[in-house]
């Protein structure tokens, strides 16, 4: 089943994308604006993307240069966006899916490769960041890179201070993997994020081995880490954890860079004294992207190009993330992000602290039934 294969790492970096709202207003207007498209033409382009992901005046920006009408449509779980695109018939020519999903959908045939040729931007694209994204996707074959962000430490600066009872926060993954330090954070609450796909990883590299050399020895030596600091994690949950960080029900948890950066807002906007800070971690933290890519079927193939590189031009991207909040994969983009936000490292993390963030690898399916046991028995305490 699909939602078995997904996990939940997908669908819990969902909060960033919504901030915490099921439907975007930006999405029904586009749709009611245009009307129900049922014919296609050479004037139009079908986008399917993630709600509250795109600023609508980037839609209306392209509308106006190209003349081309565009049908924008919203998905709310990872799960509705690859069962729609694995029909092979889904409607749309751009859609916008995680990285980590790319390679199950090219194995399907649900998406069609790329000709960079056609897309005269690509080469403002970070190669650092494309050699990163081609240990799934060989040659950048069939996704160009939209946004991304990466899995850190959210933490409770006051709790988390008074928890180690004046002791430094040590700025590692020590934090929550060692029990010396977990034991004293187990009042004050720690959460994980319920994705093994990517604590395994963030757990392997931290006992210093390779975080993609899955298998079932590497794995069991992470799961047997992760066990000892279980007793002191209070729950696994890719969703309640930003809340909770925010009013200062937990003081630590493992989660999204853009969710933290989140809770770290609705703490402020709130006008408790709950201070939320992001850490990225000595060790280095795990990267993920999310991707633009032209389904199969697509009756607008060559206005999904125009999109894309659209999308992909400097100032363009730089409006993106300025309103949605979450860095780009090109670097000429920098000089047009808001001061605030580029100067966030633990956020906009510079290019000379990048070397040692690692992309997940989607694991062998013998692997994955393997990890999934394991997880389960992290989870569970046993």
């Amino acid at each position: 089943m699909i939602s078995q294969r997904l996990g939940s790492s997908e669908d819990g970096r969902n909060i960033m994308r919504i901030h915490v709202k099921k439907v975007t207003s930006f999405g029904v207007l586009l749709i009611l604006g245009l009307g129900n498209i049922s014919t296609s033409t050479a004037s139009e382009l079908r986008i399917y993307n993630w709600t509250e992901y795109l600023p609508k005046s980037v839609i209306a920006d392209f509308q106006k240069e190209t003349g081309i009408t565009v049908q924008y449509d919203v998905f709310d779980t990872a799960e509705t966006l690859e069962t729609k695109l694995m029909t092979g018939s889904s409607g749309y020519d751009v859609a916008f899916p995680a990285h980590s999903q790319i390679p199950r959908l090219e194995a399907a045939g649900a998406i069609l490769p790329l000709d960079h040729e056609k897309i005269p931007n690509w080469k403002k694209i970070d190669p650092a960041f494309l050699q990163n994204l081609a240990l799934s996707d060989p040659g950048n074959a069939y996704a160009a890179p939209y946004l991304w962000g990466t899995t850190v430490i959210g933490y409770n600066a006051d709790k988390v201070k008074a928890a180690l009872k004046g002791e430094a926060i040590p700025n590692s993954w020590s934090l929550v993997l060692d029990p010396k330090y977990a034991e004293k954070l187990k009042a004050c609450g720690i959460a994980f994020l319920d994705a093994p796909t990517e604590i395994f990883p963030i757990t392997l590299n931290y006992l210093k081995l390779d975080p993609h050399a899955l298998n079932e020895e590497s794995l069991k030596q992470a799961r047997d880490l992760l066990l000892t600091v279980r007793p002191n994690i209070k729950y696994f949950q890719s969703a309640r954890w930003v809340q909770d960080l925010a009013n200062g029900d937990i003081c630590v948890a493992v989660g999204y860079s853009g969710a933290i950066n989140m809770a770290k807002e609705l703490a402020r906007s709130s006008g408790t004294d709950v201070k939320v800070e992001m850490m990225l971690p000595d060790e280095g933290a795990l990267a993920w992207s999310d991707d633009m890519v032209i389904p199969k079927g697509a009756s607008n193939e060559a206005n999904a190009y125009r999109f894309i590189d659209y999308i992909l031009r400097p100032d363009v991207i730089a409006k993106i993330s300025n309103n949605v909040g979450y860095p780009n994969a090109i670097g000429a983009s920098a000089p047009l992000i808001d001061k605030e936000k580029l100067t966030n490292e633990t956020l906009f993390i510079p290019e000379n602290k990048r070397e040692k963030l690692f992309f997940p690898i989607i694991p062998s399916l013998k692997i994955e039934r393997v990890s999934t046991r394991f997880w389960n028995t992290v989870k569970s305490g046993a």
